[in-house]
């Protein structure tokens, strides 16, 4: 199994079996949909499942793909390194700071009086920018310049008004904690001080 993943692996030998087969060898009695539906997806998930935080009152998500793996002859110390690998990557991405813009327009409470205050935290997210959850891997120019051009197409796509809050003044692309990068409608980065 060296030059291939656990869920290849898997994958590749589990091709004679059908699901209930396979769960049966793992101790399922009786395999229901469900049982299937979760080896279905540690199949096909880049996480082997790991990510779900399942239990079936048989195995956790981690005890369900050991169990998985010993059952179809995989080196159970290969298949203990990528879980482990898998679970120090999770716990990465998890305690990583997630970047941002926010949308700037210079809105204030008193430009809607009688707007109650749980209306306006409803239309919050409006005033936000979120990037695909493996963002905050690149490193840290190519996230700028994907930042700045996020920027400029959004007041393109919006024609620089953003619905309700009122004229897009700029954007602030946050990096990292307390970190920022203030931007211009255009997505150009302009000297602020903080």
């Amino acid at each position: 199994m060296k030059d291939t993943s656990l869920r290849d692996e898997l994958n590749r030998r589990i091709a004679h079996l059908s699901y209930a087969e396979a769960l049966m060898l793992m101790g399922y009695i009786k395999p229901q949909q469900k049982h299937r539906e979760r080896l279905r997806n540690v199949l096909n998930s880049p996480f082997l499942g790991l990510e779900n935080g399942a239990f079936d009152m048989t195995f956790s998500d981690e005890e369900f793909v050991l169990k998985l793996s010993d059952v179809l002859g995989v080196d159970s110390i290969q298949a203990r390194q990528q879980i482990d690998a898998i679970n120090e990557d999770r716990l990465a991405h998890n305690r990583a700071f997630k970047p941002y813009i926010s949308i700037h327009t210079g809105f204030k409470r008193a430009d809607r009086p009688g707007m109650p205050l749980f209306a306006l935290a409803a239309l919050l997210h409006r005033c936000y920018l979120y990037f695909a959850p493996s963002f905050w891997r690149l490193p840290l120019h190519e996230q700028v310049a994907e930042a700045r051009e996020t920027a400029q197409q959004h007041y393109q796509a919006m024609s620089g008004k953003l619905e309700f809050w009122g004229e897009i003044q700029h954007y602030r692309f946050f990096y990292a904690v307390g970190q920022s990068i203030l931007l211009d409608t255009q997505g150009h980065p302009v000297d602020d001080e903080q």
